[in-house]
């Protein structure tokens, strides 16, 4: 699996030559694109110095922790049943779109 891990980001690249990023995340992907993640780029950890590996690691693994987070919490729990927000409509919240998936 790669849930965790920084070759999450080459696959990435692949995916988003399929699937090209929508006007709404243009910021999003110029942020990306400081580390080489986006259409038609190439994510390579051993192209940066080893502070800024450290930095793409810590982050995949935060942000894989709070997926997992959000996993266990999608919704309101009342008299023991889960309440979940609609599902298939994400727009831009990756973060309940990656807990649901």
């Amino acid at each position: 699996m790669l849930y965790g891990k920084p070759e999450l980001l080459a696959y990435l690249n692949r995916f988003l030559e399929w699937q090209y990023p929508t006007l709404e995340e243009a910021d999003l992907m110029a942020r990306f694109a400081r580390i080489n993640v986006g259409p038609g780029r190439k994510f390579d950890l051993g192209d940066f110095n080893p502070e800024i590996q450290q930095a793409i690691k810590a982050g995949i693994a935060d942000g894989h922790a709070k997926i997992e987070e959000r996993g266990n919490k999608l919704g309101e729990r009342i008299d023991g049943w889960e309440y979940t927000p609609p599902m298939g409509t994400y727009g831009t919240d990756y973060l309940f779109r990656s807990a649901v998936a």
